[in-house]
């Protein structure tokens, strides 16, 4: 929840404040930010919230409850039986996709970010220029695929590389997270600085009002 909320009023703030920059000339109307944000905002949204199913999902449960055999339609849970001869870890799979797809929704959210910076240069007076961020981007992708095709391998039952002792497992702890570094604390130290060290005075504001409703 204290993850969750937050970055859910962002993706929709975030959203009005590009919708509001499109609207003032700031940024073409063709831009990659504008097409980010109008496909993007939506997946970011769900993602999100889905990623609550994580706890829902126990990675170690692989056995399911059915009826038996010998009473089939009995409705009774309290006398069903427990079947497991899975040969894939489905517990494991269904806790980590909403997982996957939080990470996707956070890649989205990144580059979507940096290609604010990118078409506003705002971070160019710290050094950091539209060509560096550009390359920011294809790393972002690339931790992002690497992450999940270690993943995948390992519940596939065909490992990328060995991770029960090192330099494989160091390099598995070091791809989990670095992920985390670059995907959500690197955007999220460019945001803070654009806030209150580049731009200290620029503000973006949500206003609320009662609407009216006439009588005529």
């Amino acid at each position: 929840m204290v993850q969750t909320l937050p970055l859910c009023f962002f993706i929709v703030a975030f959203y009005f404040k590009v919708k509001q920059l499109l609207i003032k000339g700031e940024i073409a109307k063709d831009s990659t930010l504008v097409w980010i944000t109008g496909y993007g905002t939506p997946i970011m949204f769900i993602t999100q919230v889905y990623f609550f199913m994580v706890f829902v999902n126990h990675p170690d449960d692989n056995t399911f409850h059915v009826p038996s055999a010998a009473d089939p339609t009995n409705t009774d849970k309290s006398t069903w039986v427990i079947q497991d001869y899975y040969n894939y870890p489905l517990g494991f799979i269904f806790h980590y996709l909403p997982y996957m797809l939080w990470q996707a929704g956070m890649i989205i959210m990144a580059i979507q970010h940096n290609y604010y910076l990118i078409e506003t240069d705002k971070l160019r007076d710290i050094g950091i220029s539209k060509k560096k961020l550009t390359l920011y981007n294809t790393f972002i992708i690339l931790a992002g695929a690497t992450y999940t095709l270690f993943v995948w391998s390992f519940i596939l039952g065909t490992p990328l590389w060995d991770t029960t002792e090192n330099p494989g497992k160091a390099v598995g702890i070091f791809a989990m997270y670095g992920f985390d570094a670059v995907v959500v604390l690197l955007p999220a130290v460019f945001a803070a600085i654009e806030a209150y060290v580049t731009f200290p005075h620029e503000k973006f504001t949500i206003e609320f009002s009662v609407a009216e409703i006439g009588t005529d």
